[in-house]
């Protein structure tokens, strides 16, 4: 028994490490959005060299992607480590969202196409998780309507 609770524990502590990578990761790419947004698309814009705004775009893109790369591994591996399966899907569209805005941006400065692309690929990815996970949905919420309401 002791064992089993100090595996578990263990278990436990390697997801909370993976979390707060995730935040701290996440937490980068965001500041670099925000930079990207705020203060250098705006001014490689007033600059009028041609190829300046999608220089700087494709920069702010790589190392976005980057963060954002190692920040939904390791939300993903959290979302594996401590269990659930409602967790895991959560964990995975929660990335899918995040990924997507802090992607799209810079994508579309590069090119508005692109832009689109990552979001129809966004909506699909997320429609695709949601239906790989739909026996865990319909669990939850067979549960949540068998359960008698509170008070009552």
């Amino acid at each position: 028994m002791l064992v089993e609770l100090q595996a578990r524990l263990a278990d436990w502590e390697r997801a909370a490490m993976h979390l707060g990578r995730a935040i701290v990761a996440y937490s980068v790419a965001f500041l670099l959005w925000l930079l990207f947004l705020v203060a250098f698309l705006p001014a490689s814009e007033m600059i009028h060299a041609e190829p300046l705004p999608q220089v700087i775009a494709l920069l702010f893109l790589g190392a976005m992607a980057v963060e954002a790369a190692w920040g939904t591994l390791d939300l993903l591996r959290f979302a594996w480590l401590s269990g659930g399966g409602l967790l895991r899907l959560a964990a995975l569209e929660l990335a899918i969202a995040l990924d997507a805005v802090l992607l799209y941006p810079p994508l579309h400065a590069l090119s508005p196409t692109l832009g689109l692309a990552l979001l129809v690929t966004s909506a699909a990815l997320a429609g695709a998780a949601l239906l790989a996970h739909i026996e865990v949905v319909e669990g939850a919420l067979a549960r949540r309507l068998r359960a008698r309401p509170r008070g009552a």
